[in-house]
């Protein structure tokens, strides 16, 4: 009695790993850059369903929005090509957001979304957010986990020298303005 409770446990247990989708965001990226540096952010799917819909959000949270300045956008052109005017890439300074509808020809195989080129303008710890859902031929969502990446930003010694020597510039010009010299 004991086994076929503990078989009727672990088969609950198991069931909703086989049924889970394997759909999933992979995101290549640094973990670590300097300050004033440009850098890719590639957002590619793992993918092995029949994919009629899709959205990715790059989030950049409100506090860490000034970290970053997103000088590039690239799609993927042919999945753009197939879904004409169902494709859509959107930049605000909180992210990036990219979503398309293919009616004809559903994406069965790994893909590559988009890649984000960005420049980090200021120091410190930062967490990107990517958040994503996908839709099947008959319209059902398709789960996808959403993902997190941090990245440290360090200090840019050069950038920190003329901030400095800036701010002197300013400070001997008052004082002459003042007193002359």
């Amino acid at each position: 009695m004991k086994k076929a409770f503990l078989l009727v446990i672990m088969s609950i247990l198991i069931l909703p790993a086989n049924f889970a989708s394997n759909t999933g965001l992979e995101i290549e990226m640094p973990e670590e850059i300097t300050a004033g540096e440009v850098f890719n952010i590639e957002v590619n799917v793992k993918n092995n369903v029949e994919v009629c819909g899709f959205e990715c959000e790059l989030k950049i949270p409100l506090e860490e929005q000034d970290n970053f300045e997103i000088i590039n956008v690239t799609e993927n052109s042919e999945i753009s090509e197939k879904a004409g005017q169902f494709y859509e890439i959107k930049t605000t300074k909180s992210g990036v957001l990219n979503r398309f509808t293919v009616f004809d020809e559903p994406v069965n195989e790994d893909f590559h979304a988009f890649t984000v080129q960005l420049k980090a303008l200021n120091s410190g710890d930062n967490t990107l957010t990517f958040v994503s859902e996908c839709a099947d031929t008959d319209g059902n969502a398709i789960p996808v986990d959403t993902v997190e990446k941090e990245l440290t930003v360090l200090v840019n010694p050069e950038l920190e020298n003329n901030n400095n020597n800036s701010l002197l510039d300013i400070i001997k010009s008052i004082l002459n303005f003042f007193f002359g010299g």
